[in-house]
């Protein structure tokens, strides 16, 4: 079974997003830059989790809606949590780094001990 669906397009023109479900089997492709690189794309992730926004023709919702089932039942929504918690491990890393060097800004000012064996 095959749903093509029309996606918007910041240019204006629209994105052919395929789904492809054959043997038990979701494929989702994108004619876009971005998935012709082999990025996971705003028009496929969008579509894939049924954000009618993201549709060029309003009125495709049914096939939105049967498209996008067989995405939320297949490992996509597993993998999009994986990401999301990746997501939040990089943000608390960065928070971390920016407070050592707040606190490398303040023993730079207030004075640095010497290493153990080093004499300044």
């Amino acid at each position: 079974m095959e749903v093509n669906l029309l996606a918007r397009s910041s240019g204006g023109d629209p994105y052919t997003v395929a789904f492809r479900l054959a043997d038990g089997i979701l494929t989702i492709g994108c004619d876009c830059r971005a998935a012709v690189f082999g990025l996971a794309c705003k028009h496929r992730l969008a579509l894939a989790a049924g954000d009618r926004r993201m549709l060029f023709d309003p009125t495709a919702t049914d096939d939105l809606e049967l498209a996008a089932g067989w995405a939320q039942s297949s490992e996509l929504p597993a993998l999009l949590d994986k990401v999301e918690e990746a997501e939040r491990a990089v943000e608390a890393a960065k928070r971390v780094v920016k407070d050592i060097k707040r606190q490398i800004g303040r023993q730079m000012v207030a004075g640095l001990e010497p290493l153990d064996g080093h004499e300044a």
